[in-house]
């Protein structure tokens, strides 16, 4: 017997708080997840272009928690999504077509790119933006199938444009990311042995391509991944810890060149601030543990996709490429120190594993209280960066020694942050309070080996006379990075103050043969003084 339905059923049926829940919330708590991760930016915060992402993806992650704690979304279950989970990927590849135009309006000069770039997108550089692209573009895959035309030819431009975004940034990772999940859908549809057996040849070939496409910056990148095995040789087991790289890279990269002088990699050593590859960058922290660690969790991802009873459908497979294309990506660069690529992550592997929390109320009950938790340390952290921001901006106007009570307020809530230990000690510095900034720089070496760290602990300890700290600071800068002019040229300020004129005129005169690896105004005003102190020897 059919059951009876009312004429207003259907309307009420749509205004169900259960029925608004499954088939509206979820997707558009994603959309604001996709478009704040990609897109959010705030100069409310002293790193405008990063932070605000990690904020967003706290709210969303947040507000998809306590989704997922009332309606538990499950990758089979009918309802909200069924087996099509093309809606849902229409939106990060959306987001990504749009992330793209903008990157292309700033290589047309429409659009300003950050510092002297020439694309960026919404990101600090171009690793940021080309990997944003790479992580959405397997999700264009299955909607390339999608039964409808315009589906099809939209994301057959969505496709296009991201390609074109990572050629015209110039991310070799980005590439070698994209075209190794171009084979491998290749190789899934294609049957010919011959065009096969060229597949497997065109990779290797890319590969090698990319090597002279920047060489310089290729071999630079061989220097960091030898100076960061040495570290990793030095603490196998376990690693450094967190923070372990940045506090000890810039030091193993001065020894090996000191002990290596001659080195071809002198001229193209830089201040670095990661491996360029996840893998090393796990090695280093953690160690063969972590390392077997991750090598555990891929597999059983790897065993999840193959034993998946769908295991051919577009959707899995566009998780599957997205995983890859990450993986690749992290060979060579750093895509997890952005927030897009772990919703990418979690997104894939819900579509892989999707399993709804319990319906039991204490969890249910537990997964809101630790969204509602999230959000308030979101907004106590904002609050704090906010008044760091403002005391930033306060010693940027010309009175540094205005902000210096400020700083003083916010030093025990920043101890352990790096970047706010090296702007305070600046600001010590510039207010004339040397031997303050001195301790702070030193505190801040501890967490951070760098270049300008060392530049900035030199300065303190030269104005304080302190000769032999300002000399050992000023030699571990040169050693750090060895093309530049500016720890030479304080060294020779030490000589001559103390009184080794033999020595100055030795380093004036090395000075003046140094390669410039890139000429400036301050390079030029450098080497004149130093033709001008032989001259007058």
């Amino acid at each position: 017997m059919k059951r009876k339905t009312g004429y207003f059923s259907p309307i009420v049926k749509l205004l169900r708080p259960t029925f608004v829940v499954r088939y509206y919330l979820f997707p558009v708590v994603f959309l604001f997840l996709c478009v704040g991760v990609l897109f959010a930016r705030s100069n409310a915060v002293v790193d405008s272009r990063i932070l605000p992402k990690w904020y967003a993806f706290a709210f969303g992650s947040a507000a998809l928690l306590t989704t997922a704690a009332v309606i538990g979304l499950k990758r089979k279950e009918r309802e909200p999504f069924g087996n099509n989970l093309d809606p849902l990927f229409s939106i990060p590849v959306a987001a990504c077509f749009v992330q793209a135009l903008y990157g292309l309006s700033q290589y047309a000069g429409l659009l300003p790119a950050l510092g002297t770039f020439r694309i960026t997108g919404s990101f600090d550089n171009p690793a940021g933006f080309a990997a944003a692209l790479c992580v959405g573009f397997p999700f264009t895959a299955p909607l390339l199938r999608n039964r409808h035309r315009i589906v099809r030819y939209l994301a057959a431009i969505a496709a296009m444009t991201l390609i074109l975004g990572v050629i015209l940034c110039g991310s070799r990772a980005g590439l070698l990311s994209i075209g190794t999940v171009g084979m491998v859908h290749g190789l899934a549809r294609i049957r010919k042995p011959l065009v096969r057996r060229t597949m497997w040849v065109v990779l290797p070939l890319l590969l090698v391509g990319l090597y002279f496409l920047k060489r310089e910056s290729a071999d630079g990148r061989l220097l960091v991944w030898r100076c960061t095995a040495e570290m990793i040789a030095r603490r196998p087991l376990f690693g450094h810890g967190p923070g372990g790289f940045a506090a000890g890279y810039m030091n193993t990269q001065a020894d090996y060149l000191r002990e290596h002088p001659d080195s071809p990699y002198a001229q193209l050593a830089d201040s670095v601030q990661h491996p360029f590859n996840e893998y090393l960058s796990v090695a280093v922290h953690y160690g063969l543990f972590g390392l077997m660690a991750l090598a555990a969790l891929g597999w059983g991802v790897v065993r999840r996709y193959r034993r998946t009873a769908h295991g051919r459908e577009p959707a899995v497979r566009a998780a599957g490429s997205c995983l890859l294309s990450i993986g690749v990506f992290a060979l060579f660069s750093y895509p997890l120190f952005y927030p897009f690529t772990w919703v990418m992550v979690l997104f894939s592997l819900w579509i892989l594993f999707g399993k709804p929390l319990p319906r039991g109320w204490a969890v249910r009950g537990t997964a809101v209280g630790l969204a509602v938790g999230l959000c308030v340390w979101v907004v106590k952290d904002w609050r704090l960066q906010r008044t760091w921001c403002r005391t930033e901006e306060l010693a940027a106007r010309g009175n540094p020694s205005a902000s210096l009570s400020r700083y003083r307020e916010l030093y025990p809530k920043f101890v352990r942050n790096r970047y706010f230990l090296y702007n305070f000690a600046y600001v010590l510095n510039e207010a004339g309070e040397y031997a303050e900034g001195l301790a702070a720089a030193e505190t801040c070496g501890e967490l951070w080996a760098d270049y300008y760290v060392e530049l900035l602990r030199g300065e303190a300890a030269l104005k304080l006379e302190r000769y032999d700290e300002a000399e050992r600071a000023f030699d571990q800068a040169a050693a750090m990075c060895p093309n530049r002019f500016m720890p030479l040229y304080k060294l020779v300020g030490i000589y001559t103050a103390t009184g080794r004129e033999a020595e100055a005129r030795n380093l004036a005169e090395r000075i003046l043969t140094k390669e410039v690896k890139i000429p400036s105004a301050t390079v030029t005003a450098i080497r004149y003084e130093m033709r001008r102190l032989i001259d007058t020897q």
